[in-house]
C-alpha cells in the first residue's frame, strides 16, 4: 500500500507551522554575517596598515635590495592589502632607489635591449634637452624590462604603451600611499620628475 505524500508537514500529515526559532535564527545568522564583513573590513585595513609600515621599514634600511622590496609589494598587492595603483607606485619608486649592480644582475630583455640601443645610437650629445628626454625614454624601457623579469606584464605593457596613463595612475599611488602623512609633500614637481 502507498502512502500519500504530505504536504509540508511532519510526515504524519500535520502540517508544520513556522517556528519563531526560525525566525530568530534568521536573525542570528543575519547578525554573525554583519559582524563577519565588518571583521573582513578592519582586517583589510589592518593588513594595509601592516603592508605599508613592512614596506617604511624596508624603505628605510640601509643597503636593502631592490629585489626583495618588489617581492614585498607583490605579496602586499596579492594578499589586498594594496591597490593596483599603490603597488604601480611602490614597484617604480623601488626601481628608481635601484643600484648599479642590482640593475647589472637583472637581464634586460631582448626586445627592449635592441630598443634602448637604437635611442642611445640617436642621441645628440650636444643637446641638453635631448640628452634628457632620451635619458627618460631608457628609464622607461629599463623600467619595463624589470617589471617582465618579475612577471608584471600587464604593468610592463602600461609603461610600453601607454606612459600618459602610468603616469596618472602613479601619482594616484603615491597620494594614496602617503595621505596619512604629514610630513610628505608631493607637489607637481614630484611628479614631474619621476613622470616617464
Amino acid at each position: 500500500m502507498k502512502k500519500k505524500a504530505s504536504k509540508g508537514g511532519n510526515g504524519n500529515g500535520e502540517k508544520r507551522e513556522a517556528s519563531t526559532g526560525a525566525v530568530d535564527l534568521l536573525r542570528m545568522t543575519a547578525h554573525l554575517s554583519g559582524l563577519v564583513r565588518k571583521a573582513e573590513g578592519s582586517w583589510k585595513a589592518k593588513c594595509r596598515k601592516q603592508a605599508k609600515a613592512l614596506i617604511n621599514k624596508s624603505l628605510k634600511a640601509t643597503g636593502e635590495k631592490g629585489k626583495l622590496m618588489f617581492q614585498t609589494v607583490q605579496m602586499a598587492h596579492e594578499a589586498g592589502a594594496m591597490d593596483d595603483n599603490m603597488t604601480l607606485y611602490m614597484f617604480y619608486f623601488t626601481f628608481v632607489h635601484m643600484n648599479d649592480e642590482e640593475m647589472k644582475s637583472i637581464p634586460d630583455q631582448p626586445d627592449i635591449r635592441a630598443k634602448i640601443d637604437k635611442i642611445c645610437e640617436s642621441i645628440n650629445l650636444k643637446s641638453k634637452k635631448d640628452r634628457k628626454s632620451k635619458g627618460r625614454e631608457i628609464m622607461r624601457y629599463q623600467f619595463a624590462s624589470v617589471l617582465r623579469h618579475f612577471g608584471e606584464y600587464q604593468t610592463a605593457d602600461l609603461v610600453l604603451n601607454d606612459p600618459q596613463t602610468f603616469n596618472r595612475r602613479f601619482k594616484e599611488g603615491a597620494l594614496l600611499f602617503w595621505k596619512n602623512d604629514p610630513d610628505v609633500n608631493l607637489d607637481d614637481d614630484y611628479f614631474k620628475i619621476f613622470a616617464l
